[in-house]
């Protein structure tokens, strides 16, 4: 019994110990960068790549920043792009969509109802910006 408690620790301090290092990839200066987030995005999009845990959190952190970049100009010029921020937040809905396929794994499991708050958010912050412009 003791055992599989210490074990359980070991599992547990390893997920914060990901999802720590996860946090510092979303507080990254370069997901303010419009002329990065564009770059990176043709870049996964562009190459064949097979689906992976790594690919998805790091296409959900593009598209989030894509999509608050988005609204932030929309908000500042005072048009709002709806069929852009809108292409955005389906683009979103699919690859969440299309990772219920992959192995689960706990940290995937957390990242991807991350996944789903960014989507939810998303889609307030544009409705919202639709009743303010």
């Amino acid at each position: 019994m003791r055992l599989k408690f210490q074990n359980q620790l070991k599992r547990d301090a390893k997920l914060i110990q990901q999802m720590e290092q996860e946090t510092t990839k979303i507080l990254s200066p370069l997901f303010n960068d419009m002329v990065w987030l564009n770059r990176a995005y043709l870049i996964l999009k562009g190459q064949d790549l097979q689906e992976s845990e790594g690919r998805f959190k790091t296409l959900v952190l593009v598209l989030n920043g894509r999509i608050k970049h988005s609204l932030k100009l929309s908000f500042d010029v005072g048009i709002l792009r709806t069929t852009k921020i809108f292409s955005h937040i389906l683009e979103l809905d699919t690859l969440i969509r299309e990772v219920m396929e992959l192995p689960r794994t706990p940290s995937l499991d957390h990242f991807q109802s991350f996944a789903k708050g960014i989507l939810f958010r998303s889609i307030g912050d544009t409705f919202l910006l639709l009743h303010h412009i």
